[in-house]
């Protein structure tokens, strides 16, 4: 079976996912670059991020069909697309709010709580990108009211 190079690409994020030490906080501190050059603009970090969604759906699938394994350590798409949502979800304005905020995604993602845990028991690449979109989507539904009770309390 032949292996797609561009899925192969996509899935350990250009090669992130070969880094022998820490390749997911690497991977996920990627996405930060990504953005603080377009965060501020919705209207680009949007279309990324979903875009990084469908794509690393389908090259974590596509990646761990051909190794034999679902999920696959260099597979860390998973992880920058879950980051990339959280932070289009919540738009944390400064540096610092954002690297607190990926540092507490990096670290829920690796104690895995109930119900991530049982996201990632699904087969192939819903078990892959399954528990890190659900993360992102349960801190943002957490943090976007309180964010929005701060801007109104200001």
């Amino acid at each position: 079976m032949k292996t797609d190079w561009f899925a192969f690409a996509f899935s350990t994020w250009l090669g992130f996912g070969y880094i022998p030490v820490i390749p997911t906080l690497v991977a996920v501190f990627s996405i930060a670059l990504v953005y603080w050059v377009f965060g501020g603009r919705p209207s680009i970090f949007w279309p990324f991020t979903v875009g990084t969604i469908l794509i690393g759906w389908w090259a974590s699938h596509q990646t761990g069909q051909f190794t034999g394994i679902s999920d696959d350590g260099r597979i860390v798409v998973d992880e920058v697309a879950g980051a990339a949502l959280l932070l289009a979800f919540v738009r944390p304005r400064d540096h610092w709010k954002t690297a607190l905020l990926l540092i507490g995604y990096l670290a829920i993602d690796g104690i895995k709580p109930w119900p991530m845990s049982a996201m990632e028991a699904l087969p192939g690449a819903y078990g892959v990108m399954g528990d890190d979109l659900m993360i992102a989507a349960l801190v943002g539904i957490f943090l976007i009211p309180l964010r929005l009770w701060q801007a109104w309390r200001n």
